[in-house]
């Protein structure tokens, strides 16, 4: 929580949240990509999401606070457009990210129709991040 901090600190924070987001999804999409780099060495973003927990204080996961993300689309939409981006890489590689995503599939369907509404980037991510994703049944 931020709340109590002088705005410079908010706005700062904000704006480094954002751009750990976009870090987050590049690494993530390298991450996806390495096999046609032999010499990166090769971690595996299940480690990721356990190095994610250890350090979370409230042990929340790293899928819980990207699908949080997503479903702030109408007053911050470039994070929920990152978040889905970054959800799409995790759901390739970990079916945990998958489970969360599927579990949580309004938040994502929510943000798509806004994105449809006013950010077209945040609706493709989100019909990207859906279609990885089984509807359940």
């Amino acid at each position: 929580r931020i709340d109590g901090y002088p705005s410079y600190l908010i706005e700062t924070l904000l704006v480094m949240f954002n751009l750990a987001l976009t870090v987050l999804a590049h690494s993530l999409e390298l991450m996806i990509n390495v096999d046609a780099f032999e010499t990166v060495p090769r971690v595996t973003t299940e480690a990721i999401l356990e190095y994610c927990k250890q350090f979370s204080i409230d042990r929340t996961s790293l899928t819980t606070i990207l699908l949080q993300e997503i479903g702030k689309a109408k007053t911050k939409p470039h994070n929920a457009c990152l978040s889905a981006r970054c959800l799409q890489y995790l759901c390739m590689a970990t079916e945990e990210a998958v489970e969360a995503v599927q579990k949580d599939r309004h938040i994502v369907e929510a943000a798509q129709l806004m994105g449809v509404e006013s950010h077209a980037k945040l609706a493709h991510e989100c019909h990207q991040l859906l279609a990885l994703v089984p509807t359940p049944t």
